[in-house]
């Protein structure tokens, strides 16, 4: 079997990264999997325009069983389209309400653009119940024809790790970051869909309140100069830190430096339906995590420390911080390796598309 992943946002987002980790959890499976390579977010949005024909090249150019668009926008959904003109099935992932991020007209150009797709695809994939809930609504896809595909985590990259000496010793030498100083962690995607002004305002409470500690905000996108200038306003000088866009592996390894993390959602109807990668991967490491109650963060409350608004969330990131309260994250880890192993998830939707592909030859041979 073969598969073509097209990701409709550049990198580095959420939604290039559920496509990577995809493509290598289904390479794992024995499927020859390709994730066609995103261009870098650039402004208005010009990266999209720019992948179209790059993708319908891709999806041209060779035989695929299938093609599958990461998010329903026509720079990956029309090329998978003419694949599936060419006989591959069509598989849209819906990972977000993307329409509910943007006000007034733009929401509205989301929203028509995204339209057509989820309806005339093979397939629609979703990560949570609610974004299922969504689709048959919105979009009025039949039920029948949507997958469950969790969002995982990669465990050859997130797992706890030991390295002496620390890969990263220099950069925080550089820095003045004393081996032991208490750090609180925090991975962007720094575009529209992060909610980073209530991250600062977080962090600043903590660094105020906690022992000397730091905040390092690691990753980059779009809103990075934004963000960078938002930390000189809020933040006090030399307790904060920015690594700059990092590979998934980069990530890795200054999440291991870190003392606790930190996920928070604005309660805004968007994120209702988000479901966190950052979450999985901070627990996945064994990391003490603060963290607030809306969407899908409030499903682990037996793994993270929840409270329902930033100063909860502040006070319990100064409980991390200071020792406290780590009993959740041995917990926390051992749940994810259990149940959101990006592996598993990939084996399960190559034997979804297995079947479904089956179905189709059995379909042409029948009289």
């Amino acid at each position: 079997m073969r598969v073509l992943i097209l990701s409709s946002h550049g990198k580095p987002t959420g939604c290039c990264l559920r496509g990577r980790y995809l493509a290598r959890a289904l390479e794992k499976a024995g499927v020859e999997a390709k994730m066609a390579p995103p261009l870098p977010c650039l402004p208005f949005l010009t990266d999209m325009a720019l992948s179209l024909p790059l993708y319908a090249a891709d999806a041209l150019k060779s035989s695929w069983d299938v093609i599958m668009a990461m998010k329903p926008f026509p720079n990956a959904c029309l090329p998978a389209w003419l694949g599936r003109a060419r006989g591959a099935l069509f598989v849209a992932d819906v990972d977000d309400v993307d329409y509910a991020y943007r006000d007034g007209f733009l929401s509205n150009v989301v929203r028509t653009l995204q339209k057509p797709f989820p309806r005339n695809a093979d397939l629609v994939t979703v990560h949570n119940d609610r974004l299922l809930e969504h689709v048959v609504h919105e979009f009025g896809v039949n039920e029948a024809s949507i997958y469950r595909l969790d969002q995982g985590v990669d465990l050859d990259v997130f797992s706890p790790r030991n390295e002496t000496p620390f890969p990263l010793e220099n950069w925080y030498i550089e820095r003045g970051i004393e081996k032991d100083a208490p750090i609180l962690f925090y991975t962007a995607h720094l575009n529209v869909a992060c909610d980073i002004q209530p991250i600062l305002r977080i962090a600043s409470s903590v660094l105020s309140a906690s022992p000397p500690s730091n905040f390092l905000l690691a990753g980059g996108g779009p809103l990075e100069r934004h963000c960078e200038e938002l930390c000189r306003q809020m933040l006090p000088v030399g307790r904060w830190h920015m690594t700059g866009a990092l590979s998934p592996e980069e990530v890795a390894l200054h999440m291991q430096r870190a003392t606790a993390c930190l996920v928070y959602y604005e309660p805004k109807r968007a994120n209702t339906y988000r479901t966190s990668m950052k979450l999985r991967e901070y627990l996945a490491m064994g990391k003490p995590v603060a963290a607030n109650d809306v969407g899908d963060l409030a499903e682990f409350g037996a793994f993270a420390h929840l409270a329902s608004d930033e100063a909860g969330v502040a006070e319990a990131a100064v409980s991390l911080l200071r020792g406290e309260g780590l009993n959740k994250a041995a917990q926390g880890m051992a749940y994810v390796k259990k149940n959101l192993d990006w592996s598993a998830i990939g084996l399960r939707f190559k034997e979804k598309l297995e079947e479904m592909i089956h179905r189709k030859a059995q379909k042409r041979r029948s009289p």
